[in-house]
């Protein structure tokens, strides 16, 4: 449980670092995605960053 815990954390903190950088316009790319400048995106890509790192610390406070 604890692996899958750390690896669906280490997920969420990718996908919402990536979704918070397409909306910030930092990363346009593919570059007629809705998600490129639409400052919703960094709003939802930090909520799922911050769930993906309370899921990794979790993950390293239990035990398999």
């Amino acid at each position: 449980m604890a692996g899958f815990l750390k690896y669906m954390g280490i997920i969420g903190m990718v996908v919402g670092a990536l979704f918070m950088a397409q909306g910030g316009g930092i990363l346009p790319w593919p570059a007629g995605s809705f998600m490129v400048g639409s400052v919703h995106w960094v709003f939802y890509g930090g909520i799922l960053l911050i769930i993906g790192i309370v899921l990794y610390m979790v993950s390293r406070y239990m035990r398999d």
